[in-house]
């Protein structure tokens, strides 16, 4: 360590202090890298880094961990497809981008500090193994922006590129950034945050995020990076069979391309040569998780901390889990899963048009000081030391800034003629909706109609978990054909008119600045006690100037609601609701210009 460098650690302590004031975060000195250590809640502080790349990178390195002692709080767990240090530190290099943007949005100004700590640690990874490329990339905010600049090999790019709408659905899926608090046993709030230590703003909203991402990542993220593994530990088990002790001291000094030499024309290993493979990357990888760079994977980000590499050749011979494994019988996916598949990019694109409209709510410091607070006024202090008998007032609190604030009410015509794949089409477009909006905290209702408004997801009802929403929608395409158990069931009647009206007072209710009412329809009315003069006079009282709601006319392969809503898109074609009703969103909520 040089002369410069405790300097260096004293400011970052400082840093240290002023990023976490109450999670009560310690810096300790390492030479072994950068790490967040849960068990003793403190930061290592790799000094050689911090000598060589300087404080602003250091700084970056700290903001990062930090975010990860803040909203980390899951693992994955392994299985037949992965050992569990391997799906660990898939968990890791998700979670980079997760805690960054948590610590952006709470700390803006870390924002740059970051950015200078990636690109200090950037480098090329085609010499590595799949998977570790895979890590590393996910990793690396640039694959988001659909773009890492660094060489890999193309199979993970195109990895990568599969799931950048789930990573992205990852990265936000994070608690709100004006936490306050940390429970842990026998702790105590600090002053002025006891309203807040154990409710949405506190842990329980950390976990409940943590859960929420894990999940995604199992199931979107998980079978992608397993299938690289797979083909890392077919590569391996090759090199071993060729020549097994060249291949563990290459496997030992991290040399893959000296591993893929060995496999070079070797044939298809067996079951248990692959299993045998799968078994030492596993432990191979987790031990060497402390060298990829800080801004990388994180041993204790998740509470566990991977075996040494040392043990690969002692536990060579045992069969952990097979790194392939044969077809599973066959079984058709779940309806869940198929339409999470097919609107997945909708929602990112969604989501991410909108973000700008409707950021998450940065926290901020008041003006004016008080008896009681967050954090003292360095002004305040100083004028009541100079002057002991100047006012006691020396706190500052957090204050909830403004962000402005919507809801929207999808109202959905089920009547018979929107069968086949009208409806289907339907379903899609409702469940990109649920996904992006729920995103961003902008409250959704849907409601279908036939004769009456037949609730699906109300706004006052709790937030159904992913299965249950599911159902609610399905059942949309059961009241079309007149067979929903327990149901309205009446599809030969679509009072679009009284409906309307109807819907239109449910979302004039909401506590919102912009109240956008949806109509999807796909003919005119034909009312078991209404018609068209109806619906023309409903359209005309929720459009008149002074109206609390904006109405939009969907037409879904068909041009009939350009006759009834002044403001409309006529003609949809089914395969392109969801984006159009992305579009819609976008411009009328957003102010993003239509293509």
């Amino acid at each position: 360590m040089s002369a410069e460098t405790p300097s260096s650690f004293g400011a970052l302590t400082l840093l240290a202090r002023a990023l976490c004031e109450d999670a009560r975060i310690g810096l300790v000195a390492s030479t072994r890298g950068w790490a967040w250590d849960p068990a003793r809640r403190t930061i290592l502080v790799d000094c050689n880094d911090l000598e060589r790349s300087g404080l602003h990178v250091a700084a970056g390195v700290i903001a990062h961990e930090v975010g990860h002692a803040r909203v980390s709080r899951m693992t994955l767990a392994g299985g037949a497809d992965l050992p569990a240090p391997l799906a660990h530190l898939l968990l890791n290099a998700l979670e980079d981008r997760r805690c960054e943007a948590f610590i952006a949005d709470r700390y803006p100004g870390t924002a740059s500090w970051l950015a200078a700590a990636r690109d200090a640690h950037r480098e090329d990874l085609d010499d590595s193994p799949l998977h570790v490329q895979f890590l590393l990339g996910a990793a690396d905010s640039g694959s988001l922006d659909g773009e890492v600049p660094v060489a890999m090999d193309d199979r993970v790019r195109a990895a990568l590129a599969r799931t950048r709408a789930d990573r992205l659905a990852f990265r936000d899926t994070r608690p709100d950034a004006e936490l306050s608090g940390w429970a842990e046993p026998g702790a105590t709030p600090k002053a002025g945050s006891a309203q807040t230590w154990h409710d949405e703003g506190g842990e329980a909203g950390v976990l409940a995020a943590a859960a929420a991402s894990v999940d995604l990542a199992e199931r979107r993220v998980r079978p992608v990076y397993a299938s690289l593994v797979a083909e890392d530990a077919m590569t391996l088990a090759l090199a071993w069979r060729q020549n097994a002790q060249e291949a563990l001291k290459a496997l030992r000094s991290s040399s893959w391309p000296a591993v893929r030499a060995l496999a070079a024309g070797g044939g298809t290993p067996t079951w248990d040569e692959a299993a045998r493979a799968l078994g030492m990357l596993g432990r191979a990888t987790g031990a060497r998780s402390e060298t990829l760079g800080p801004a990388r994977l994180h041993p204790g980000a998740g509470g566990t901390t991977a075996s040494s590499a040392g043990r690969a050749d002692d536990d060579a011979g045992e069969a952990r889990a097979p790194a392939v494994r044969r077809a599973p019988a066959a079984g058709a996916p779940s309806a869940e899963t198929e339409r999470a598949e097919r609107v997945r990019e909708h929602v990112a694109r969604l989501a991410i048009g909108l973000e700008a409209a409707f950021p998450r709510r940065r926290p901020s410091w008041g003006r004016g000081v008080h008896e009681s607070g967050g954090r003292p006024s360095l002004a305040a202090v100083l004028r009541l030391e100079a002057n002991p008998r100047s006012s006691p007032r020396v706190w500052e609190r957090r204050t909830s800034p403004h962000r402005r604030s919507a809801a929207v009410l999808l109202l959905v015509d089920l009547s018979g003629s929107m069968g086949g794949a009208k409806i289907k089409a339907t379903l899609d477009a409702v469940q990109m909706l649920v996904s992006a909006l729920g995103r961003l905290s902008i409250p959704l209702a849907v409601f279908g109609f036939q004769d009456e408004l037949i609730p699906v997801l109300p706004f006052a009802a709790p937030l159904p978990d992913a299965r249950s929403t599911t159902e609610r929608i399905d059942r949309m395409a059961d009241e079309v054909l007149g067979r929903a158990e327990g149901g309205h069931n009446r599809p030969r009647h679509n009072d679009d008119g009284p409906c309307l009206d109807a819907a239109a007072r449910i979302l004039a209710g909401q506590a919102a600045t912009d109240r956008l009412l949806l109509v999807l329809s796909d003919g005119a009315p034909e009312g078991a006690h209404s018609g068209p003069d109806d619906l023309h006079a409903a359209v005309r009282r929720w459009s008149a100037p002074t109206s609390p709601v904006r109405i939009v006319g969907i037409g879904i392969a068909s041009g009939a609601v350009s006759t009834y809503y002044p403001d409309c898109v006529a003609g949809v074609s089914p395969e392109d609701l969801p984006a159009a009703l992305g579009k819609v969103l976008a411009v009328r909520l957003a102010g993003v210009r239509s293509p």
